[in-house]
């Protein structure tokens, strides 16, 4: 499971949670605590249509 750790030059970092076979519920725990403990986790920001980049045709 991997969470929001920070940002570095608004580079997005994230931490990295591991855990034994069959402890998936502890492991949602941990990561949930820690994302609410380190409020690092920022909303992603969308453009508008007419403002979106342009493929190569």
């Amino acid at each position: 499971l991997t969470v929001p750790l920070g940002y570095d030059h608004s580079v997005p970092f994230g931490v990295s949670f591991v855990t034994p076979k069959y402890h998936e519920e502890k492991l949602l725990q941990y990561g949930y605590l820690f994302e609410q403990a380190t409020k690092m986790r920022v909303p992603p920001q969308f453009l508008p249509d007419n403002e979106a980049p342009q493929s190569p045709s």
